[in-house]
Formats: structure tokens, sequence, C-alpha cells
């Protein structure tokens, strides 16, 4: 019985696992780009919001991957400076934070945590 839980509690992840992963958080950083070009808040907030949606299924995937927490960070941060939410601007820094611990010299983590305002 032991063996049967280790199967369904395993925090391996496998290699189809992180190609799943990998591209929620390429579609995660296309939405981030894109949102960049939109004129209106309302455009630039919808893409945001896809970006962090897909970066959170990429950390539901593969938890231990730095990249995927900076570049929701990344997303949270931007988000913020349109809507002035306190509580993106703590997402970013939870999400930069835990970049660093599993990377501690993820250099985009460690530069964003570098130039946010702090609680």
């Amino acid at each position: 019985m032991i063996g049967l839980w280790s199967f369904f509690t395993s925090s391996e992840v496998t290699s189809e696992d992180r190609q799943r992963a990998e591209i929620y958080a390429k579609r995660g950083s296309g939405n981030y780009f894109d949102s960049m070009i939109m004129q209106r808040p309302i455009d630039k907030l919808d893409l945001l919001d896809q970006s962090i949606e897909d970066y959170t299924r990429a950390i539901e995937i593969d938890p231990k991957n730095s990249d995927y927490y900076a570049g929701r960070g990344v997303a949270y941060e931007a988000r913020s400076k349109i809507n002035n939410r306190i509580k993106d601007y703590d997402n970013a820094i939870d999400d930069f934070e835990k970049a660093i611990d599993l990377n501690p010299n993820h250099p985009l983590a460690k530069q964003f945590l570098k130039d946010m305002p702090h609680r």
C-alpha cells in the first residue's frame, strides 16, 4: 500500500509535465508582452490576467521552477501599476521572493524585488 500512496503523492515532474508547463509559461510570457502594446487599460488588464493564469498553471505543474514565479511576479507587478491594488504588489513580491528561494541568483526576480516598494 505504501508504494501505491507514493505513486499518487509523487512530487516528481515528468518530461511531459515540464513540456506542458513550458507551454503555459510561454503563453503567459506572450500575453504579458502583448499587454505592453495595448492602448486601453482594460485590454492590458485582460492580457495580464491571462498571463497570471497561465503562469499559475505552469507553477501547479512544476512548482520548483523559479522562472515561472518570476514571470508571474512581473505580470502582477505590471497589473499593479494599472489598477493600483496593493494585493497585486504583495503577490508580485511574494512571487519574486519565492523565485529567489528556489534560485538565489535569479537575476530578474532580484532586480524586480529590489525595485519594488516593500511592504
